[in-house]
């Protein structure tokens, strides 16, 4: 059986947000290359799209950003609107007493 190619990485369904967590965050590539130990090519391919992600690279950038793993693979966005939204459910869930329905006033 012939061996499958790989997908470029601009044709993969699921593009990782790496540059877009990056500008939000205030780091650049030159921090990456500083930070990280990475060479040039290496963080302009990553940033830029031109070589695939791997977990590793997931993982590492991960801890770098200070960020979930999955997030990466999330717009800034959206991904801050999930934490939000984690956040403020235990309060939602804590104003709720009981799930029995109110009684009437004794009056």
């Amino acid at each position: 059986m012939p061996r499958r190619t790989a997908l470029p990485p601009k044709k993969l369904h699921h593009q990782w947000h790496l540059a877009e967590w990056a500008k939000v965050l205030g780091k650049t590539q030159a921090d990456a290359v500083r930070e990280m130990g990475w060479n040039k090519t290496t963080a302009s391919h990553l940033w830029n799209g031109k070589q695939r992600y791997s977990q590793d690279y997931v993982d590492e950038i991960a801890i770098w950003l200070e960020l979930r793993p999955y997030e990466l693979l999330m717009s800034p966005e959206l991904a801050m609107a999930i934490r939000r939204l984690r956040e403020a459910a235990p309060r939602l869930v804590a104003d709720v007493k009981d799930d029995q329905p109110p009684t009437a006033a004794a009056g």
